[in-house]
């Protein structure tokens, strides 16, 4: 389990325009095959914590959890069950930071 590296914290920032959550990362048990990342709390569970990208969509939902930690369960699982995965808010959210931290980690061809 590690603290959020400085370069992921960097690329939050520029992604996002916010300062990074207080959060941690531990790469994800070897048993749960099929999900990329997932977000408890303040603790981010990834398959590959090398991807600074895929950590910056999970601390998009770190931050959304801290914005509201008593409601933000249930507003999650109520937009899911409204909109289901791909049109949840929550995920566009994540979703649009992690491929603006994407870009910023590797930047399309023409642009430096």
């Amino acid at each position: 389990m590690r603290l959020l590296s400085a370069a992921e914290k960097e690329v939050f920032r520029e992604a996002t325009g916010r300062d990074a959550p207080g959060c941690v990362v531990q790469r994800w048990p070897w048993w749960w095959r099929d999900f990329r990342g997932l977000a408890l709390g303040t603790v981010i569970l990834v398959k590959d914590d090398s991807d600074r990208a895929l950590v910056c969509h999970e601390a998009v939902h770190v931050a959304q959890f801290l914005a509201d930690p008593v409601r933000f369960w249930f507003r999650y699982v109520a937009e899911l069950a409204r909109a289901g995965y791909v049109r949840n808010r929550y995920e566009r959210e994540a979703a649009a930071v992690e491929a603006a931290a994407r870009d910023i980690v590797t930047p399309p061809p023409g642009r430096s």
